[in-house]
């Protein structure tokens, strides 16, 4: 299997971007793929279905990737509304698009690892607690 894969891709066309997909969700990384949005404009897509395991991690990474995308469009002056998170999308400025997509993938993954520290965290607690109830 070829774990040496890039952190996004522009698509050409859906095979391409079908690939890409399914490379991430087995190696269990974000999946973000670049698409053109006019002549000034890119459209920047991800997918997080891999790494979210519960509503709460879900609400969690959409909060975070929320805030980053308002930062970016405050500060270059787009519109915060064109922020799709159901669409699992956004548009962003064409000459921006590979630095926001780069961006975007080690977002997802320090969102995803701090997932799973917490997790990791609740099952000490929970193992510590445990053994306090059988002394």
């Amino acid at each position: 299997m070829n774990t040496d894969i890039p952190h996004y891709i522009w698509a050409k066309n859906m095979e391409e971007s079908d690939a890409h997909y399914e490379a991430c969700r087995t190696l269990q990384v974000p999946v973000v793929t670049l698409g053109p949005d006019g002549k000034k404009y890119a459209h920047v897509s991800f997918d997080t279905y891999s790494m979210a395991t519960e509503e709460a991690d879900e609400k969690r990474l959409h909060d975070n990737i929320l805030k980053f995308y308002r930062s970016y469009a405050e500060l270059f002056g787009l519109p915060t509304s064109k922020f799709e998170y159901l669409g699992y999308g956004c548009r962003i400025k064409t000459e921006h698009a590979d630095f926001i997509a780069e961006g975007l993938y080690h977002l997802l993954l320090t969102i995803k690892i701090e997932i799973k520290s917490d997790d990791d965290m609740v099952a000490v607690l929970m193992k510590s607690h445990h053994k306090k109830e059988n002394v």
